[in-house]
């Protein structure tokens, strides 16, 4: 019906990734305690929407940890992948809301789930 109600808005396209979300970045050295560091990690206030990553367990072993929100997964890492190669890096990637990510309380979180062996 022509010259009835308003003109359709055009679609509003979502803004980057970029604008909406910051990334923290760690390398970690030594083992640690993977259920302290799970427990740690899931605490809201830390702003972590998602955290990756391949580290050495309190045993020595390659392992990986995978967090949505608060929910945290560890495990030893998968045969053959490249987290359960021993000469990688051990490394843990945070990604949460720009300007609610806490860098630092996760820095401190790492440190105090690190094991000295």
């Amino acid at each position: 019906i022509e010259g009835r109600g308003a003109p359709l808005a055009a679609p509003r396209r979502p803004p980057p990734a970029a604008a909406v979300f910051e990334s923290a970045h760690f390398e970690l050295e030594g083992r640690y305690d993977l259920a302290a560091l799970g427990t740690a990690l899931a605490d809201p206030t830390l702003g972590l929407v998602r955290a990756k990553g391949a580290l050495r367990d309190a045993s020595g072993a390659r392992s990986v940890l995978q967090a949505v929100g608060t929910r945290v997964r560890t495990g030893p890492a998968p045969a053959g992948s490249p987290a359960a190669d021993a000469d990688a890096p051990s490394r843990l990637l945070a990604i949460g809301l720009r300007g609610a990510l806490d860098g630092s309380a996760i820095a401190a979180r790492i440190a105090a789930a690190r094991r000295l062996h």
